[in-house]
């Protein structure tokens, strides 16, 4: 089944429903964390943008180039345990 994606906007804000449920807050945020670093390695042309039906206004906002190397972390909890390993991970990276 093809996933449907609408909007629909309120007073309060925009809510997206996909296949008729509610997409929390921290789900959108979530694919936004994922889909950044696949943005900076891929990156934006013209072309990509033209045919993705964006204004030919905007366009040139909207180019950026790809392979820009990124690290994401995703921890369960922030405690004095994963903030030591991030220490020592910017640590060992730095020396």
């Amino acid at each position: 089944m093809p996933c449907v994606l609408t909007m629909l906007r309120f007073e309060l804000g925009i809510v997206f429903t996909l296949l008729l449920q509610a997409v929390s807050n921290h789900d959108e945020l979530m694919s936004n964390f994922f889909a950044q670093p696949d943005a900076l390695a891929r990156g934006r042309s013209v072309e990509d943008l033209a045919a993705a039906g964006v204004p030919t206004d905007l366009i040139p906002h909207k180019v950026f180039p790809g392979n820009r190397p990124s690290s994401s972390l995703l921890l369960p909890h922030l405690d004095a345990f994963t903030t030591g390993q991030l220490l020592a991970l910017c640590v060992h990276a730095c020396v």
